[in-house]
Order: C-alpha cells, then structure tokens, then sequence
C-alpha cells in the first residue's frame, strides 16, 4: 500500500512536520457534523437560530474555525513527543493524519522504558499546558466575541482530549505508560496486565457509550477492545512483547559479539565494521569500536586494533592488556611494557604475566623476564614466538621458538619452530624442526598436511616422506 501523500510540510525548528490530506478533511467533516456550543458570538450565534440568514457562511466559518483548533490541538500533542524526542538524541518527525498525529522518534536506539514513559507522558502534558493558556486566554480577550468562543473551545478540546488520552487504555498515551510501567514491574506478565486493563475498560466505556448515545465513542471503544484481545492471542502465541533489543545497531552488536566468542573473528570484524553505518548512540558505538580493538588484536591486527581503541570514547574503558597487546603487534615495546606491567598487576592473570614476560625477552630483557615471580621460561618464550609470528617476523618467531623448545621440549613446540622456520623461507631448517616433532609425538597428518603455514614444504620430498613416516607410525 502507497503511503499518503502530505498536502504540504514545514518546520519546527529541526522536526519536520508533514500535514497529510486526510487530517484537513476528517477535522473538516468533524466540524461540520459538531455544531458549537450556544455562545454569543458569531458563527455559534448564527448556527444557533436556523432562521437567521448566512447560515452557509456561517457553518464554513465554523468548519474552517474547527479545522484550525483540530491543526493546533493535534501538532501541540505531537509536538510534546517530539521535543522529548529531540532532548534525548533522537531525529523525530511528525505526521497529521487523519483524526490523530504520528511522532516518529527515529531513535538510535532501542527506547527504554523510562525514556518511552517520559516522551509519551509529553503529549497530553502539551495539551494540558495548550488548555491552560486558552483558558487564559479567555480571560484576556473581551467576552461575547468569536476569539472568546474559539478559545473556550480549544480549552475544552485540549483539556478533554488530554485527559482521556491518559487513560490507561492501550493504544492510547496512557496505555502505552501502563505497558511499559507494567513490564518494567512484572517482566513479559506485565504485557498481558496491561491488556486485560484495556479490555476492562473498554467494556465499561462501551456500556456508558450506550447509555448515552455516544456512538462515535462506542464505535472507538470496539476498535481498542479488538485489538486488545488481537495482542492477548500475539502475547499467548509467544509474539509479544518484544523484550530483547530490537534497534538494528544493537542487534548487529549481539551477533557480532556471539560470533567473537565462537572465535569467528573475521565475521565478527566485517559485520561490526559495517554496523558502524548505522545509527546508534555513543556508547553502543565505543563498545562496537572496542570489540573491533580486540578482534584485530587476536587476529595480529596491531594498527587496526589501536585505531578502533583510540574511537572507544571517554565513557568507556580499553583494558592495559588490550592495549599493550596493540603496541606489541606494530613493534612498539616501550610504550607495551608498562601496560603488559600493569594489566599483570591488575589482573594476577598468569596468561597476562607470561605476556609480559614475552614482550620483555622480545626487548632482550630476558633476566628481568624470569625474575617475575611465577613465570615459566618456556610459556614466556611460547608468548615471546607468537607474537613474533603474528607481526610477520618469522625468523624472530622461529628463534623465540628454540628457546622455548630448550626450557620444554614438547611435539607441539617443536612443530612451531618449523612452522615459522617455513614462513620465514628456511626450508631444510624446518624440516629439521619437524622431524623432532615425530618422535616426540606428533601425529596429525591431515593438519600438518593442509596447515598454511607449510606450505613452502609442499612438494619437497623430505616432506612427503615425512608425512609417510607419520601414517606408518599411526597405522602401528
């Protein structure tokens, strides 16, 4: 379905306001369906006595009168939600349609529930002031006149309206407040309160429609008690409320954080760098940018990882270890040290120490590395080597590696060496590493056979023969 087309637009201040077709032409059919109160002043005085002449002028006059009060009444209510709207950060626009008006927060966002409360709350509030300055007003002007008879009106009009908008009948501003106060009490339980509310209401209303001839009134109450028992069978079906965050910007960070902890660093890096086009407030945006720090971080990213740090804001917290980690992939191990020294002090964390011993032997501080109370040599020569690795200095890896391998001779450190002896184009110095691996237990053919990191071994005899050798090991 095409949406109506606005008859004309404005301004106020930064909203936009589009005035729909529909808004001019139900106002106008309620003015001329609603004739004013008796009142001595024209065109209520004319209406009053169809035997007066300039009975067509008169009801134009009044229509067009009806139309304006219903213009001023309507954009005053959706006004008030959209100055609160605008305080709190959001882009709202505003729609008359119709009988009503629709103030779009546009937020960055997902709204919570005090902030919906507040800018909800703001729209019977603004008719409420607009009904005090009319009664005003009413006061000022002389009596008896038309400016009397049209404030007088727009009293009542905004003060009724108001205050029957506050009832706690969804989906009125009243029960929108009551759904979200409701929730907010009772958890998911509190959405069907709120209905059941509304269905009790709307009988009681229904039955005073009745009893007075209010058909206008009662057709309304019928349409709030079907849609009532419409969101009672979405509540039971498991479809409402929403409780989880439903702003796309916070959507994208909750898959990108699950796709971080499932070790999918690179779908988690693309999906966060593009989510970084969304709306979204500042904080929500420090957190994408701290994630991003940390993926490029344990994807060896140093000057990747320091720029998404340096955009985490002032509102939030990049850890020491996060940022010496940077520091140590770009090379830069004099600004690293003192952070690696303080996150292993903050944290006692003895992957964070044996950091910090690494980054000391890759500074050629070895004796104060192994001075660190609780420090491995080998797990520090480990750190040391991959760290080397992952800037891209295979030779250095490599050789941090046989320092390893001589505090701890395991399969799985000997592999390595030969994995960076590979990278760094030493081919028969890897091959050499890897045939001390075999006999100290290593056994996975297929890994070493698909591992990126060999190859430059790929199609070298000794390699093949090396691999036979590890199947004929494995058959046995």
């Amino acid at each position: 379905m095409l949406a109506p087309t606005a008859m004309f637009r404005f301004n106020v201040g930064s909203i936009p306001v589009q005035v729909h077709g529909s808004h001019l032409l139900f106002s106008a059919l309620l003015g001329w369906s609603w004739r004013p109160p008796p009142h001595g002043a024209w065109p209520a005085s004319a209406l009053a006595d169809p035997s007066l002449p300039g009975q067509g002028a008169a009801m134009a006059a009044w229509v067009g009168l009806f139309v304006a009060m219903a213009f001023v009444s309507i954009l005053a209510h959706e006004l008030g939600h959209a100055f609160v709207s605008l305080a709190f950060g959001y882009r709202p626009t505003v729609d008359l349609v119709a009988l009503g008006g629709l103030t779009r927060p546009n937020a960055n966002e997902t709204i919570p529930w005090f902030k919906e409360v507040t800018l909800t709350l703001a729209g019977p509030g603004m008719g409420l002031l607009l009904c005090l300055l009319a009664l005003i007003g009413v006061h000022l002007v002389p009596g008896g006149t038309t400016a009397a008879l049209v404030l007088n009106q727009l009293a009542q009009m905004n003060g009724v309206w108001s205050v029957f908008n506050l009832l706690p009948i969804a989906p009125l501003d009243g029960g929108q407040v009551a759904t979200a106060v409701l929730i907010r009490v009772f958890g998911r339980v509190g959405f069907l309160f709120a209905q059941v509310l509304t269905l009790v209401l709307a009988v009681a209303l229904g039955l005073f429609a009745l009893r007075t001839g209010g058909m206008l009134t009662l057709l309304l109450v019928v349409m709030v008690g079907i849609r009532a028992v419409q969101m009672v069978g979405a509540y039971q079906r498991g479809e409402m409320p929403a409780l989880e965050p439903s702003h796309p910007s916070e959507v994208a960070f909750r898959e990108a954080v699950s796709l971080f902890q499932a070790g999918r660093l690179d779908e988690a890096q693309r999906m966060g760098e593009r989510a970084l086009a969304l709306e979204m407030t500042p904080s929500l945006r420090g957190r994408f940018q701290h994630l991003l720090g940390w993926a490029a971080v344990k994807l060896g990213q140093g000057r990747r990882a320091l720029d998404h740090f340096s955009q985490v804001g002032a509102g939030a917290t990049v850890e020491p270890q996060a940022l010496a980690a940077a520091f140590s992939l770009v090379g830069d191990e004099g600004r690293a040290l003192p952070l690696w020294a303080q996150a292993a002090e903050e944290t006692g964390d003895a992957t964070v120490l044996h950091e910090y011993a690494g980054a000391l032997l890759r500074a050629g501080r070895e004796a104060e590395a192994r001075a660190l109370p609780g420090v491995d040599a080998g797990a520090a020569w480990a750190c040391a080597e991959r760290l080397l690795f992952l800037r891209g200095d295979f030779a250095g890896a490599a050789t941090a590696g046989e320092a390893a391998f001589r505090e701890r001779a395991t399969a799985q450190a000997a592999y390595d060496v030969a994995c960076a002896w590979a990278r760094a184009g030493h081919v028969e110095a890897a091959l050499g590493w890897l045939e001390r691996a075999a006999p100290l237990g290593f056994r996975d053919v297929h890994y070493a056979e698909t591992d990126e990191d060999l190859r430059p071994l790929h199609g070298h005899p000794s390699f093949r023969a090396w691999l036979d050798g590890l199947q004929e090991s494995g058959a046995r």
